[in-house]
This record gives structure tokens, sequence and C-alpha cells, in this order.
């Protein structure tokens, strides 16, 4: 059985790689890093989530810097 890599996947390779998050973003797709507190990160989530569910939907993905690329761009959350 082949397992065949999500966009998900290819974007975290390609910016541990040297890439930015925010270059491997797009319609469907979307990295975001946490806020100072947790009250507004809970709302760049929700408005994130709104916008894909206007959209055809997506993926968030929590815890990536848009504009570090590498292991650093991966703060986590």
């Amino acid at each position: 059985m082949r397992i065949v890599p999500t966009e998900v996947d290819v974007a975290l390779e390609r910016i541990i790689k040297g890439e930015t998050a925010s270059a491997q973003e797009g319609p469907r797709l979307d990295f975001k890093e946490d806020k100072p507190s947790v009250r507004d990160t809970e709302r760049m989530v929700a408005e994130a989530v709104i916008c894909f569910a206007n959209g055809a939907g997506g993926t968030l993905v929590l815890g990536v810097a848009d504009k570090i690329t590498g292991l650093a761009a991966v703060k986590g959350t």
C-alpha cells in the first residue's frame, strides 16, 4: 500500500526545507500562529473557520509562523 502525502504534509515539508508558510497557503490551506491571549487566538480561529465555511472548506494548521522558514517556523500551539 502506498501512502499519499496530504497537502499539509507537502506544505510542512517545504517549510522545513526553507520555504515560508505564507508561500504554501491557498484557498484551502491556512497556517496560523497563536495570538498573545486565548481569546484572541479563539477569535482568529473562528474567523478562519468562517472563511473556509463560506468557501469550499479547507485545513487550518495552528502553530506555524507565516514568515519564518525551517523548523523555527513550527512554533507549536
